[in-house]
């Protein structure tokens, strides 16, 4: 198995770069495929990972994110995962699949919670 971190999503590193994110030192070199054939790369961009962006907030903006896994009593495999924004949001009941999708997720209600710092 190949670990690696997760990039973000195009529309979270846009809200991101609109609330003052600059990309330039982090991320993962990822390739840009061609749209009519997907299998040839056209060129490599570089993006930011969940991981920088959740340690960006964290550092930058006092803004914690975080992503928890749900057992059930008696249990040891994950029966889902969710995520809260500490100090603003309570755990919210929603369930994702793995800790990335619920990570991608409070990210981004990470940022908007900055928009309303900002303002």
């Amino acid at each position: 198995m190949v670990l690696r971190e997760q990039v973000l999503k195009s529309s979270t590193i846009n809200l991101a770069k609109s609330l003052g994110f600059e990309d330039a030192d982090c991320g993962r070199i990822i390739p840009v495929t061609d749209e009519e054939r997907p299998q040839r790369i056209v060129g490599y961009t570089l993006s930011p990972t969940q991981s920088f962006m959740q340690k960006w907030l964290r550092d930058m903006h006092l803004i914690d994110v975080v992503s928890t896994p749900v057992r059930f009593t008696g249990h040891l495999e994950v029966a889902y995962w969710t995520y809260s924004v500490l100090g603003v949001f309570p755990i919210k009941n929603y369930r994702f699949n793995s800790y990335e999708d619920a990570l991608e997720v409070g990210i981004k209600e990470g940022l908007e919670t900055l928009k309303f710092k900002i303002k």
